[in-house]
């Protein structure tokens, strides 16, 4: 996919019907979703279209399987006009022998293609090629023996950082590199100043983004960088990992990455146990709750394509307003009927939310719940119930529906504060030793509606909060018995009971000793 200035939405993949009308691959949408009448209907290509660049004078470039365009033979690649028509100055001669999965254009108008092509326009050329504003090959730009693999991503095509390029390779023109590589954008020569180091990333690399903060984030079927756990990395201009990034804890492939207003948006198939499977990190890398997709993306039923494949995201666009276009193979978001495509937006509910407890006639005491990274730890014991209550407070006045446990175990007994600025909501249930998603659905302030989504680990006994129960937390219990209870020690009052704290909570926090959260 992608956008245009106009806000018109180019969209390519492999169908031949556009909302029961006849578009082969490729169709342009008005900012509405409608097909766009004035773009021309020669814009029809035999094979599929995985590549789509907008460029500044607002002729579009698609690649992929591309076999013909309007009847007419093309090598994987052409160029149309900014109305679809063909654009006649652009001739790439036979082309690629095989596919094309990425695009990239410098600021001279020179055009970077990556693939799983052997040559173009009758010339060697191993996986990546450097065309002229016209489509013709340049013959200064020489990989060599190139990639040894196919590339799906090429991003930052310009003279002074070179042009990165990521995929299934592990070598370039017989130099090690680990699925991704730079390369020196006039010669096509492996830039030694990027070193990614070895073994690189532990699989293949499916998705690029080049940030406003000068660093490449990348996603595919890697579990590892250099033998650090990541999912999807962050590198520095160098190569290097930049470790403050997480890079977070899921499974699956990731075939595409959007940045949204510091934000890295995931999307992926297959084995993906997030639900979506489609997901949004935090600027440092950790699971961003606030984005809340629900059930996510379905096939139903599972055999509705052909072969049984899976729902995945395969493209994500965002719009000059924020709001994320998601394609692949689905026919339901959420539970609403939506195939192939859809727009997500991205509205936030302001508020803050905890968890109290009231400890005897000491009162009520708080655990602040961050909303974004690592879920705070609940770590008072519930009683018999396993009781908990949650409080959200928001800027203004708000009207809400029901809520729910989302995720993990628990359910929820009653929801109060509909009309107020307060939403309370009381949990029972709630087992030691999970995280939980508590969702409060349709919370509307009178501009925004949207569900309001609190994340918290519940774990008896971790007085430190961190993930564990251990003799640590007993001492720290220990060294409070026969204090009373306040809002610096309120966490070694395990028990809840109030007063001091004493050996009941010690014992407590004793029989929890050694565990954890999963």
């Amino acid at each position: 996919m992608a956008t245009q200035p106009d806000g018109k939405i180019l969209v390519g993949g492999f169908f031949s019907r556009f909302n029961g009308t006849s578009h082969y691959n490729l169709v342009r949408l008005n900012p509405d979703s409608t097909v766009d009448a004035s773009f021309s209907s020669a814009a029809q290509t035999e094979g599929s279209v995985r590549a789509i660049f907008v460029q500044n004078d607002g002729k579009i470039l698609i690649a992929g399987n591309v076999r013909t365009v309007n009847g007419l033979p093309r090598g994987s690649i052409d160029r149309l006009n900014p109305d679809g028509t063909p654009d006649g100055s652009f001739d790439t001669g036979t082309g690629a022998n095989s596919s094309i999965w990425a695009l990239a254009v410098d600021s001279a108008g020179n055009i970077f293609v990556g693939g799983a092509f052997s040559d173009f326009n009758g010339i060697p050329r191993s996986r990546v090629a450097k065309l002229t504003p016209t489509g013709a090959l340049d013959l200064g730009f020489d990989p060599g023996d190139g990639p040894n693999g196919s590339v799906y991503a090429i991003v930052r095509a310009d003279a002074a950082t070179g042009v990165i390029i990521g995929g299934n390779f592990t070598s370039y023109d017989g130099a090690h590199a680990g699925h991704i590589a730079r390369l020196n954008a006039a010669t096509g020569s492996l830039d030694s100043a990027f070193n990614a180091g070895a073994p690189g990333f532990s699989g293949g690399v499916r998705a690029l983004k080049f940030g406003a903060d000068g660093k490449y984030y990348v996603g595919g079927s890697f579990q590892s960088f250099n033998g650090v756990q990541r999912r999807v990395a962050r590198l520095n201009s160098d190569g290097s990992l930049d470790a403050s990034f997480a890079g977070s804890t899921f499974d699956g492939i990731i075939y595409a990455l959007a940045l949204q207003n510091g934000k890295v948006v995931v999307g992926g198939g297959l084995a993906f146990s997030q639900p979506g499977p489609l997901l949004r990190l935090t600027s440092s890398g950790s699971l961003d709750y606030t984005f809340d997709v629900g059930t996510g993306i379905r096939t139903a039923p599972a055999n509705a394509y052909d072969l049984g494949i899976p729902a995945s995201v395969n493209a994500l666009a965002v719009q000059a307003d924020g709001r994320v276009l998601i394609g692949g193979i689905f026919n339901q978001y959420n539970g609403t009927p939506r195939v192939g495509l859809a727009r997500l937006t991205d509205v936030t509910l302001n508020f803050t939310a905890v968890s109290r407890k009231v400890h005897g006639a000491d009162g009520p005491f708080d655990i602040n719940l961050p909303l974004t990274g690592t879920p705070a730890v609940e770590c008072r014991s519930g009683g018999p119930g396993n009781n908990y209550q949650l409080v959200l407070t928001f800027g203004g006045p708000v009207t809400f529906g029901v809520a729910a446990v989302t995720s993990g175990s628990g359910a929820v007994t009653d929801v109060s504060g509909s009309g107020t600025n307060t939403a309370t909501i009381n949990l029972s249930g709630l087992t030691s030793g999970q995280t939980i998603k508590v969702t409060l659905s349709s919370v509307s302030d009178g501009t925004i509606t949207n569900d309001a989504v609190v994340p918290m680990s519940v774990l008896i006994g971790d007085v430190a909060g961190n993930g564990s129960v251990s003799a640590s937390d007993i001492g720290q219990v220990k060294s409070q018995s026969g204090q009373p209870v306040t809002a610096d020690n309120f966490r070694s009052d395990v028990t809840a009971s109030g007063g001091t704290i004493n050996a009941s909570d010690i014992g407590l926090v004793k029989s929890r000793s050694g565990t954890q959260l999963p």
